[in-house]
């Protein structure tokens, strides 16, 4: 089973092809009638192929390849152009820009599946889950960088995985791990983007014990200034073409860096807490956070000993699903002091369970 995207604004086709591949293909298959929206969804990298209508509002099917092929998440995915225009001609555009193939309308649903299992064989078949997840939390000491941390050792489990820690104020990914950076992103302050490589990269890059690569934050605040927005994405997207998976402890504040980083994650996470103040901050950020990326989780985090709420208790007030609740857990603490992750401290633990619950939400 391969994930498949589709971007037409033919609801007719979208419907049709849609039920081929699910029914017959037995593919996981997202549709969508606006490029914009096609675009954004595509450019996260996790799909194994790529179906794009030409003629559409707003964005043709060919400007959408071109800047597919200059993502490196995207660089190399199966694309397969729909188009009412089948001349040579038009064949011809559509492998110069970059797609694998060019399928003249109206489209045959039996004889497209053949081609679409056709491309993922030639292609290796589905890859791997791709996924940017970004923990954030407008509260601090809510438990964010010890839910990042752990989320990100779980998913190296699954798959390789890089964990980014962006704060520009001293981060505590590394004391969390047990690790003494050989390198940070503060290096990359003042330089041009595209001095940010995979090269460049494996420069700044700490290793854990479990395989999980550290892109640590600078050891002292940063005073010089901060990431530029081009600069976070260059960075996450380029830690992406090293790893499948990728999870960004983000700073307590919305900086251009930051909103970045949100917009480019396939899955943020909005860390809450249960007390009175952290509900208040949960119900203000939803609303802007929405306007930046679709797909947020909200987890409510026990980090005291206090009385939890229960989950319909804080849907009621927040007004908001809840996707997790994680309870408290002495060893969180004990676990941070001693550079050892929770994980691995109490593996058996109600909170490690938690966090694994959260693991195969976001590779789902």
């Amino acid at each position: 089973m391969a994930k498949i995207l589709i971007i037409d604004d033919n609801p007719d086709i979208l419907a049709m092809v849609r039920l081929v591949l699910e029914r017959k293909g037995h593919h996981d298959v997202t549709v969508t009638a606006d490029s914009q929206e096609g675009l954004r969804l595509a450019l996260k990298g996790h799909y194994d192929l790529l179906i794009i209508d030409v003629m559409m509002p707003q964005l043709s099917g060919y400007e959408i390849v071109r800047r597919l092929r200059k993502n490196h998440a995207t660089a190399n995915t199966p694309i397969i152009i729909l188009s009412a225009r089948w001349q040579p001609v038009d064949r011809q555009a559509s492998e110069e820009i970059g797609a694998d193939l060019h399928l003249g309308k109206p489209v045959n649903a039996l004889e497209l599946l053949q081609e679409v299992n056709l491309l993922l064989k030639q292609h290796g078949g589905p890859t791997q889950k791709h996924r940017i997840i970004a923990v954030f939390s407008l509260r601090g000491g809510i438990g964010k960088t010890t839910v990042a941390v752990n989320l990100a050792l779980l998913l190296q489990q699954i798959a390789p995985t890089t964990l980014i820690d962006l704060s520009p104020n001293v981060g505590h990914c590394a004391t969390m791990l047990g690790l003494h950076p050989r390198g940070d992103w503060g290096l990359l302050l003042g330089q041009p983007t595209t001095t940010i490589t995979t090269q460049r990269l494996a420069t700044l890059m700490t290793s854990h014990a479990s395989g999980l690569t550290l892109i640590a934050a600078p050891p002292h605040p940063v005073q010089e200034g901060e990431l530029s927005g081009e600069q976070s994405e260059r960075l996450i997207a380029t830690a992406l073409a090293r790893t499948p998976l990728v999870v960004i402890d983000l700073p307590a504040q919305l900086s251009i860096a930051t909103m970045a980083a949100i917009r480019r994650s396939s899955h943020l996470l909005l860390l809450g807490g249960h007390q009175r103040p952290d509900l208040q901050t949960t119900i203000h950020s939803i609303p802007l956070l929405e306007s930046l990326q679709s797909n947020i989780m909200l987890v409510i985090n026990h980090p005291t000993p206090a009385p939890p709420l229960t989950k319909e208790q804080v849907e009621k007030v927040v007004r908001y699903p809840v996707a997790a609740m994680l309870p408290y857990h002495a060893s969180a603490a004990m676990a941070c002091l001693h550079g050892k992750p929770l994980i691995e401290e109490a593996p058996a633990s109600p909170l490690t369970k938690g966090l694994k619950y959260i693991a195969r939400l976001v590779l789902h």
